[in-house]
């Protein structure tokens, strides 16, 4: 019983431990193509007093 469950442990682990990875990866990807578009920001202010 304690075999099956370090393995279960072991493979959880594993599993959080690629996640992180992939999400550390992705947020790394968006704030490296984050880009500040003017033209974009004044047309949701502009939204936004018109709601």
């Amino acid at each position: 019983m304690n075999d099956v469950i370090s393995a279960t442990n072991d493979t959880y682990r594993l599993l959080v431990t690629e996640a992180t990875a992939r999400q550390d990866a992705e947020l790394r990807d968006l704030k490296a193509n984050l880009r500040y578009d003017e033209l974009s920001v004044n047309a949701w202010r502009g939204s936004l007093r018109n709601a």
